[in-house]
């Protein structure tokens, strides 16, 4: 935690984030943004529960300059592939000697980083490319936890990838069902210009993708 900057404090699933507010606060947060009342000696701004997470990810694009508006940005979900797709976006981008690059799992602890370490990730990028080239692409991984936790949330891709869909992470959605759900949320015109769906005999339910990317 910097001196000036605020704190999102949400309940977690294992760990719920008023522990660290206080702590947080001594370390010269100027306030506490959380989905119920904390006892700190900072401001503290309530908000919906709903509501908090999104508000992490617009904050914290504004923080670091909003990199995303100096890019072109290719997102890529799917159970499998992920890793494998966006490193070749990027080496394609830079054999068109386009400025490219990727975040994942090759560049990153998580898949998809929390929104806070996600858009310092993409600043740190866009301020590393060169400035005389016309065209900059990062490729990013975006895993079906980042899409139900928001962490993409103010992230237009110009294009959005979908590679598969298999039998796992079930534990933390529930069924395949929900699983479909959360992950075809990407292919909405919120988040995604245009869509690359790579269809099979097993992908075939993929197929209403199609008709959300619009």
């Amino acid at each position: 935690m910097r001196t000036g900057l605020a704190l999102f404090r949400d309940a977690g699933s294992s760990t719920n984030g008023a522990r660290f507010a206080s702590d947080a606060v001594g370390r010269g947060a100027l306030c506490v943004i959380a989905s119920a009342p904390v006892d700190v000696t900072a401001p503290v701004v309530v908000v919906p529960s709903t509501q908090l997470s999104a508000l992490c990810a617009h904050a914290s694009a504004a923080v670091v300059g909003h990199p995303e508006t100096k890019t072109r940005l290719v997102a890529v979900t799917g159970t499998n592939g992920k890793t494998s797709v966006t490193t070749i976006v990027a080496d394609l981008a830079r054999a068109l000697s386009w400025n490219g690059a990727n975040i994942g799992t090759l560049t990153n602890e998580r898949t998809t980083p929390a929104a806070p370490e996600l858009f310092r990730t993409l600043a740190s990028l866009v301020e590393g490319f060169d400035p005389s080239v016309q065209h900059s692409v990062v490729a990013m991984e975006v895993s079906s936890h980042a899409m139900s936790q928001h962490r993409v949330d103010g992230l237009e891709f110009t294009v959005a990838a979908f590679t598969n869909l298999s039998h796992e992470h079930l534990d933390y959605h529930g069924s395949m069902e929900e699983y479909f759900v959360v992950k075809s949320r990407l292919f909405t015109s919120e988040h995604s210009q245009r869509a690359v769906i790579w269809m099979t005999t097993r992908t075939a339910n993929v197929w209403p993708l199609r008709r959300r990317c619009r």
